[in-house]
């Protein structure tokens, strides 16, 4: 572990690197998160999903780590073919595993652009654009602890309408975390709610990857921009009205009224399930 630390000092004190290409941007340093997490707050059952951040200084990368991949692989062979998707390629068929987390988040500073979508028309690429300037109230409780192997010290704060507590390392100072949790003296290990629906853990670390990602500028017009409340707020009234909307931009036919009354109540069942999102809104 004193090797890997001495590692990623040495890699901290490089800035920020672009690439030759205006729109890409090179990480070295990977942290990879358990983001657990109960999306009905009336049902127990809880999903976990593996994530990672990328970062070079005061910039990052958050979300999940099949969709870093999937991204990275179509970055390097779309120089050679425009149209290549990695899901049409045979030589991955049945090795990419399903997305939950559409989002990616890139962070410079406490300035935060947020790609996201919420399967709109029955497809996992049809995304939205919103920025946002956040700055977290961190406040030290004195307390410490050791997580994997490293001493941690506690820190909370009130993020999304929740009340947040945070445990983070010194002995890697980098003031970056996962999702849009930043600003503290040391990355942070552990990360969870005060009442328990999500928790991030971090679970592995990697130094010198070479990452090559795609920045959010010279969006295609296919990704809409957006604020973020009119994107959560859309994001609801899809889930509640899906099979309407989907009815109406011909994405989907429905065979018999009883059929489609079947759809639209499942519509309202799903969408009173997805009721504990990671950030509240009203």
């Amino acid at each position: 572990m004193k090797h890997l630390l001495s590692l990623l000092f040495f890699c901290a004190m490089f800035p920020f690197s672009s690439s030759a290409q205006e729109n890409e941007s090179q990480f070295k340093q990977q942290f990879i998160y358990a983001m657990t997490f109960q999306m009905d707050s009336l049902d127990s059952k809880k999903q976990t999903e593996t994530m990672e951040l990328l970062t070079n200084g005061s910039h990052s990368v958050f979300q999940s780590l099949e969709k870093g991949f999937r991204d990275s692989v179509n970055l390097v062979k779309r120089k050679e073919k425009a149209d290549y998707d990695v899901r049409n390629d045979a030589s991955f068929r049945g090795k990419l595993k399903p997305i939950n987390s559409l989002y990616s988040i890139f962070r410079t500073d406490n300035h935060f652009r947020v790609l996201d979508a919420f399967s709109l028309g029955m497809r996992s690429d049809n995304y939205q654009y919103y920025e946002e300037e956040i700055v977290l109230d961190w406040k030290l409780t004195g307390k410490q602890d050791s997580l994997l192997g490293l001493p941690v010290q506690q820190a909370t704060t009130e993020f999304g309408g929740r009340t947040w507590e945070a445990w983070f390392t010194p002995e890697i100072p980098i003031g970056a975390g996962p999702y849009k949790f930043h600003g503290l003296p040391g990355l942070i290990v552990k990360i969870k709610d005060s009442q328990d629906f999500w928790t991030f853990t971090l679970t592995d670390m990697k130094q010198d990857i070479n990452r090559q990602v795609a920045l959010p500028t010279g969006l295609p017009k296919t990704v809409a921009k957006t604020d973020k409340l009119a994107f959560f707020k859309g994001r609801n009234d899809y889930f509640l009205n899906r099979t309407i909307i989907d009815e109406a931009a011909g994405n989907i036919i429905v065979g018999t009224p009883e059929g489609r009354q079947q759809s639209i109540d499942w519509d309202k069942k799903y969408a009173k399930s997805q009721n504990n999102w990671i950030e509240k809104f009203q």
